[in-house]
């Protein structure tokens, strides 16, 4: 099990590690993590859309802009105005030549003025100033890495001009980066003294040895599209019984989101009997539920749905929400 999703050193000398929905912000200076860590990613990161959490790596380029990798697709965070730009993500492919389009594993930018991406047993060196990755590439993370893990990198941080850190599971390596190679007694494990006060448990010491910390609840997002009759000026349900299949009836819904600006959307909550037992009014169901003040967490049981639709120009013949959910 991973300890670290991502990790990227910032311009403010802090470093931020991220896992699952929690980042915790380290200190340079004083090495440690500072107090009142871990914190929630949304909404301590503006704009960050939801679909690129849990993240997957994180870089900072010199052009005051950190990105941010999910699967396939990438964000870009303005650093100095605290935030996401807009029209964000974007597919990697056609954006990062040379880098796998499927997404990757780790990434960090080095002092050479190269970014390094890493996934599997293999990495590629991606030129900054040319904004492309060098000839040559991917390569052997074995070859070309001595005393590093040969595959399956979670995170990577630049300290200094001097040393470089790599996670994997619940160990880290310190690597010189001036003798290119790691140095020597390495791996070690990341709790205890050598990480001090990284928790993500919230306990204030760290789980006994070998338990990577307390396993994130399973969470996700769903988005259904529902049909509707094209009724016009009023109200209409759909009829359609829209059910969470695959979420299971012991799930917080944390947000609704509606994806149809133009339109206003109710949800009924219906019971074995088709009864209504519960609603989620339209002003809980938010257009952006990363800024919205309406995004308010929705607490509720998983089960069967209809959704009452209206609008002041006529009724579509389908519309979209997107639905975030996390176990109990």
């Amino acid at each position: 099990m991973s300890f670290l999703d991502a990790a990227v050193a910032w311009t403010n000398g802090k470093i931020y590690f991220f896992k699952a929905k929690m980042y915790i912000r380290y200190d340079i200076k004083a090495d440690r993590a500072d107090p009142g860590y871990p914190n929630p990613i949304i909404p301590n990161w503006p704009g960050l859309p939801i679909a690129m959490i849990p993240t997957d790596a994180v870089i900072t380029w010199p052009n005051g802009k950190a990105y941010f990798f999910k699967g396939n697709q990438y964000c870009r965070y303005d650093i100095k105005a605290d935030r996401a730009d807009v029209g964000y993500p974007k597919p990697i492919k056609g954006n990062w030549p040379g880098v796998w389009e499927d997404g990757v594993d780790a990434a960090v930018t080095w002092i050479n003025g190269k970014t390094y991406f890493f996934k599997g047993d293999q990495y590629v060196r991606y030129d900054i100033k040319e904004d492309r990755a060098d000839p040559g590439y991917p390569k052997s993370i074995k070859a070309n890495w001595p005393g590093l893990w040969e595959r399956d990198i979670d995170a990577v941080i630049v300290w200094s001009n001097e040393k470089a850190f790599f996670f994997k599971g619940d160990q880290y390596i310190r690597y010189d980066i001036r003798a290119d190679r790691a140095d020597p007694a390495y791996p070690k494990p990341i709790f205890g003294p050598n990480w001090p006060a990284f928790d993500w448990n919230g306990t204030g010491h760290a789980p006994p040895p070998g338990t990577p910390g307390t396993p994130a609840k399973k969470s996700g997002t769903r988005r259904i599209t529902m049909l509707t009759n094209g009724s016009i000026n009023g109200f209409h349900s759909d009829n359609s019984d829209l059910e969470l299949v695959g979420i299971g009836k012991k799930t917080k819904i944390v947000w609704i989101k509606n994806c149809e600006s133009m339109y206003g959307i109710n949800l009924e909550h219906i019971d074995e009997d088709n009864i209504k037992i519960g609603d989620i009014p339209h002003d809980r169901i938010c257009i952006d539920p990363l800024t919205a003040t309406n995004s308010i967490p929705i607490v509720t049981w998983g089960g069967t749905w209809d959704a009452i639709v209206y609008g002041n120009h006529g009724i579509p013949n389908s519309v979209t929400i997107e639905i975030a959910w996390e176990e109990r």
